[in-house]
C-alpha cells in the first residue's frame, strides 16, 4: 500500500540527494567524465581482482563511466515521476542494484552497497510485493492462513486498503526540520569550493550530534598521488620479503597491496597523512613483525622489519613519472645486532 507522510518523504529525499550530490561532486571536479572509474581504480587501495583487470581494459572502463554518469544523473529524478511511477521506480531501482553489485565486485567499500540496496528496497512500489510470485513467502510467514485469507491479505495490499496510524505532529515536525536541515546541508557543500568553506561550525555541530553530517563526495576528485607500502623484511636465513605481499622477494611495485578489509585500508591511509603522530606508523611496523614471526619457524624469523612509503606523483601525459621513496617504520629483533642487518654488499643508499 501506498504510505504517504513526511517520514517516507524524508528517505525518498535522502535517496536523491546521495546519488544525486554523488555525481555533482565528480562532474565539478573532474574534467575527464570518461576517465571517471579509471580515477577510481587507479588509487588500487579498494581494488578488488575484477577491477584490476578492469584497469587493461580502458574502452570498457570509458563505457561503464558514461553509463554510471547517466544512471546517476538521471536515475534519481525518475523516483518523483508522477506518471506510472511504479514502472519508472522498477526500472531505476533495477539499475541501481546491478550500479551496486558493480561496486561490490569491483571495489571495496565496506558496507556502502549493502545499506544502499537496502535504502532502494524501501522504495519498492506496492507493485512489486503484491507480486503472485511473492505468495509462497506470504504462506511461509502467515502459518496457517488459509488460500482465502492470503488472497484478501493480497486483495489489500493490491487496493491500498490497509489503515496505517497518523504519525503524532511532534514527530512529524521533527522529521520535517531534521529533512530541511539536510537538505541546506548538502546544498552548502555543493556549493563551497573547498571542505568547510560555507557550512557553518554551528551547524556542523549540530549534524554531528544528530548523525546528520553527509558529505556525498566518495571518489570525487582526482588523485594527484598514489601512495602505497613495502613492508620489506630481512629474515634470519638471508632472504628479504615483502609482508604485505604474501611473503614474496622484494620488488618495486607499481600498485597498492591488497588489504583484508577497508578498515585496514583507512589505517593505512590515516597514517600517511603528515598530523598523524609517528607512533602509529611504529606500532603497525610492530604489528607486521610481530604476526609474521608468530607464523614462522626460527630460520624465517625476522632481524630487520623496514616499512617504506613510495609516492608517485600522478602527472599530464608525456611529462614522465616522479617518485619519492622514505623509511615509514622500523622494527629490529631484540637479539639481532646493528651490523648484522646491513647488507653489506650494496652500497648505502640515501632513502
Amino acid at each position: 500500500s501506498i504510505v504517504l507522510s513526511m517520514g517516507t518523504c524524508a528517505i525518498l529525499i535522502q535517496v536523491f540527494l546521495v546519488f544525486f550530490c554523488t555525481i555533482i561532486y565528480k562532474l565539478i571536479n573532474h574534467e575527464h567524465l570518461s576517465s571517471l572509474l579509471e580515477g577510481m581504480l587507479i588509487w588500487g587501495d579498494y581494488n578488488k581482482p575484477l577491477g584490476e583487470w578492469l584497469l587493461g581494459h580502458p574502452t570498457l572502463i570509458r563505457l561503464l563511466s558514461m553509463m554510471a554518469i547517466g544512471l546517476q544523473i538521471i536515475g534519481p529524478w525518475l523516483l518523483f515521476v508522477p506518471w506510472r511511477t511504479a514502472t519508472f521506480r522498477l526500472f531505476t531501482i533495477a539499475g541501481f542494484v546491478l550500479f551496486h553489485i558493480g561496486i561490490e565486485l569491483t571495489v571495496t567499500v565496506g558496507l556502502f552497497s549493502y545499506i544502499s540496496l537496502a535504502a532502494w528496497a524501501l522504495l519498492l512500489p506496492t507493485e512489486f510485493w503484491s507480486a503472485t510470485c511473492w505468495n509462497p513467502v506470504r504462506t511461509l510467514l502467515v502459518q496457517g492462513a488459509t488460500r482465502s485469507q492470503l488472497q484478501h491479505a493480497t486483495d489489500q495490499i493490491k487496493s491500498g486498503d490497509l489503515h496505517h496510524p497518523k504519525p503524532p505532529l511532534i514527530f512529524t515536525s521533527i522529521v520535517t526540520l531534521c529533512l530541511l536541515f539536510v537538505i541546506v546541508y548538502n546544498v552548502l557543500g555543493l556549493m563551497e569550493p573547498e571542505r568547510g568553506s560555507l557550512t557553518p561550525t554551528a551547524m556542523k555541530r549540530v549534524a554531528e550530534s544528530l548523525v546528520l553530517r553527509q558529505r556525498w563526495a566518495m571518489f570525487s576528485k582526482e588523485q594527484p598521488t598514489n601512495t602505497w607500502y613495502v613492508a620489506q623484511a630481512r629474515l634470519v636465513n638471508g632472504k628479504q620479503v615483502d609482508l604485505l605481499r604474501g611473503g614474496f622477494p622484494v620488488e618495486h611495485p607499481t600498485r597498492s597491496s591488497r588489504q583484508p578489509n577497508h578498515r585496514w585500508v583507512k589505517y593505512l591511509q590515516g597514517i600517511n597523512k603528515p598530523s598523524t603522530p609517528n607512533i602509529f606508523r611504529t606500532i603497525y611496523a610492530q604489528y607486521l613483525f610481530d604476526t609474521w614471526n608468530a607464523a614462522h619457524d626460527e630460520a624465517e624469523q625476522i632481524q630487520l622489519l623496514e616499512l617504506l612509503r613510495f609516492r608517485q606523483v600522478i602527472v599530464p601525459e608525456g611529462e614522465g613519472i616522479h617518485f619519492a621513496t622514505d623509511i615509514f617504520g622500523t622494527v629490529r629483533a631484540k637479539n639481532a645486532r646493528a651490523e648484522d642487518t646491513i647488507q653489506w654488499d650494496a652500497p648505502w643508499k640515501t632513502p
